[in-house]
């Protein structure tokens, strides 16, 4: 669904809402323009008359009571998603500026991408001690911040195994989002006296990625 109907915050003024637009989408011209089918106009116009009859009661201060006022709040949440599923489902070109004043259904702008970094991460070595390696990411465009690309996070792969493997060679894995300028790893007894390597880009949220960085390689002491 591209639009979605923006309620009230008041039952008086959702209940006015309801009405008219259940009366505007049954107007045979209106019905057949927005292609709204028998099965909808049926659903939303069943739930309105319950609502209507429910409404008249909670509205007479005689007759209102706790039993009417439950059943106008769970009403409303069935003809709120009543109006989600028939008007939402309007397909958005046939829309007028009528009709979306009726319905209240408002065009979803999309949001502005966010681009990729397109320069890669700068790794390095921050503390290392006995099974623990600690690395800082930098970013070259503002290296004074330890703030990534605006919308970016760090995409970090790392491969233990012998040293002074050729780059061609190493097959990276244990793939982790990071989203900070630090990150500490913490190794096993076996693993000590190996060497950790480490490459990363830069990605967004629709996981586009950077260059890669160059590859950093560490003794695990």
């Amino acid at each position: 669904m591209i639009n979605t109907p923006r309620f009230y915050r008041k039952d008086t003024e959702n209940n006015t809402f309801f009405g008219t637009s259940v009366a505007y989408i049954s107007l045979p011209a209106n019905k057949l323009r927005l292609k709204v089918s028998d099965d909808s106009e049926t659903l939303i116009g069943g739930d309105w008359i319950l609502w209507d009859d429910n409404w008249q009661l909670f509205s007479d201060v005689l007759k209102n009571n706790t039993t009417i006022t439950r059943e106008k709040n769970r009403l409303m949440g069935i003809l709120k998603e009543d109006s989600r599923l028939v008007y939402g489902a309007i397909p958005d070109a046939l829309l007028t500026t009528a009709d979306r004043a009726a319905l209240r259904l408002f065009r979803r702008l999309p949001g502005s991408p966010i681009v990729v970094a397109n320069y890669r991460p700068t790794m390095v070595e921050d503390a290392v001690s006995h099974l623990l390696i600690k690395l800082r990411f930098i970013n070259s465009k503002t290296p004074s911040s330890r703030a990534m690309p605006k919308g970016n996070k760090l995409f970090l792969e790392t491969y233990v195994g012998v040293a002074d493997i050729a780059d061609a060679d190493l097959v990276f894995g244990n793939g982790i989002v990071v989203g900070t300028a630090f990150y500490q790893f913490l190794y096993n007894a076996e693993q000590a006296g190996k060497t950790c390597y480490f490459r990363s880009y830069y990605q967004n949220s629709k996981g586009d990625r950077s260059p890669v960085s160059l590859i950093l390689s560490i003794l695990i002491p």
